[in-house]
């Protein structure tokens, strides 16, 4: 499972021409692994449950 953090924003690119559509935003960077994100944040950011 993978997931863009939450400061990434997608981004359109420019317009090629007077005809058709506008494009369309998107994420631009493979989005990391959820593991990888959650390993980021350190322990401190957790909360054991019990």
């Amino acid at each position: 499972m993978s997931a863009h953090p939450f400061e990434t924003k997608p981004v359109a690119p420019a317009r090629n021409g007077a005809t058709g559509c506008w494009p369309q935003p998107r994420y631009r960077q493979t989005a990391p692994s959820v593991a990888v994100l959650a390993a980021a944040l350190g322990q401190e950011a957790f909360t054991p449950v019990t």
